[in-house]
């Protein structure tokens, strides 16, 4: 699944390499959703800008990101860094 790669990438390496199957399986949901929501938000403010992300309103902001995802705008393979 996407956002666990993402989440994944987004987590210090050596809590990542030590225990990254056990997060994967323990985490709450409701946390995942809340970092993969702010690590999607910050790439595209990285490659958009400020700017973009205020032009747009709010209720578009979330499917923008998703598209974002899912066309390949995140080539580095879902990094966060």
């Amino acid at each position: 699944m996407a956002s666990r790669h993402l989440f994944h990438n987004h987590l210090p390496a050596k809590l990542n390499d030590e225990a990254g199957s056990l997060v994967a399986e323990r985490i709450p949901r409701e946390y995942l959703k809340r970092g993969v929501a702010s690590c999607l938000a910050s790439r595209i403010v990285y490659q958009e800008g400020i700017q973009f992300v205020e032009q747009h309103d709010n209720h578009r902001l979330a499917p923008l990101a998703f598209d974002y995802l899912k066309v390949g705008l995140f080539d580095s393979m879902y990094s966060c860094e």
